[in-house]
């Protein structure tokens, strides 16, 4: 936090999200004025330190491409050249806050990444490292995590877009970059419902870098990360997941260097629900 605090912030503020009372600052002063305008019925009079920072590039250099940065505390949640895809990765996480209380999704703390043969649930624990490696990433054809955050719709088990609950407007991310610019993020956001062709967790015990795991092992992990299970229920949370599992291949990772894990997400990725899952 230290390293963060000696950037150039000359906007900040308190905002309410959900339960939680929360700092956000920004190195731009577009942004801040953005932030005030889409936040303006969740501003606090009573400042509290930042938890949120968004670091926004200002290199116009020719040939060189800024690198705007969203933290969660000292993490850097999302790395990105794109505004768009900073502000859109920043409004799902601050809607995070208000997920203990809604019934409409089941909402996980995992990721979804995009690859040559459909779409995987990882480990939110990944996103942020993978984001250091989008260059090479998008060499090998994956689409990087724009999230921390899967929503599953309970009734079809899909993954579906995050709906706002604190009543963001709809239009708040072209009115930072222009409609054309939000709607190509260059970090993968749903847009609609979308079927998820692998999951994956941690390997505890791996004996290789991708393998087979039980249905029931991820089926366990995903709903110990479910933030509103209190709220829909542990039946409904279960057999929205369940429902996500029987028809998504199952793997299991083992804890690598992060060229590595790259490697591996191209061919869960590639793969899908092709490789056999263990019941």
């Amino acid at each position: 936090m230290l390293k963060l605090d000696h950037l150039g912030w000359v906007v900040d503020g308190t905002f309410r999200f959900g339960g939680m009372r929360l700092g956000v600052r920004t190195t731009s002063s577009r942004v801040g004025e953005w932030l005030d305008e889409v936040l303006e019925g969740h501003r606090m009079t009573r400042w509290v330190q930042p938890y949120y920072s968004l670091v926004v590039g200002e290199d116009e250099r020719p040939g060189r491409r800024s690198l705007h940065v969203l933290y969660k505390g000292t993490v850097p949640v999302v790395r990105t050249g794109d505004l768009g895809t900073l502000a859109r990765a920043f409004l799902e996480e601050i809607e995070s806050h208000a997920f203990r209380g809604r019934r409409d999704a089941v909402y996980l703390d995992a990721s979804l990444i995009a690859g040559p043969g459909g779409i995987a649930l990882i480990p939110s624990s990944f996103t942020p490292a993978l984001g250091a490696q989008s260059v090479r990433a998008e060499r090998l054809g994956l689409r990087l995590p724009g999230s921390t955050w899967v929503a599953i719709d309970p009734a079809s088990a899909q993954a579906v877009p995050v709906r706002t609950g604190l009543g963001i407007p709809e239009d708040a991310v072209a009115r930072l970059v222009g409609p054309a610019a939000a709607a190509s993020p260059d970090r993968l956001f749903l847009d609609r419902p979308t079927r998820v062709d692998a999951a994956c967790l941690v390997s505890d015990r791996p004996t290789a870098p991708l393998e087979p795991v039980s249905r029931a092992s991820v089926l366990y992990r995903l709903a110990a990360t479910s933030q509103n299970l209190p709220r829909i229920g542990g039946g409904r949370t279960l057999e929205a997941i369940g429902g996500l599992v029987s028809t998504a291949g199952c793997y299991g990772v083992a804890p690598m260097r992060t060229s590595q894990v790259l490697d591996a997400m191209v061919e869960l990725t590639s793969l899908g629900s092709g490789l056999r899952a263990l019941t």
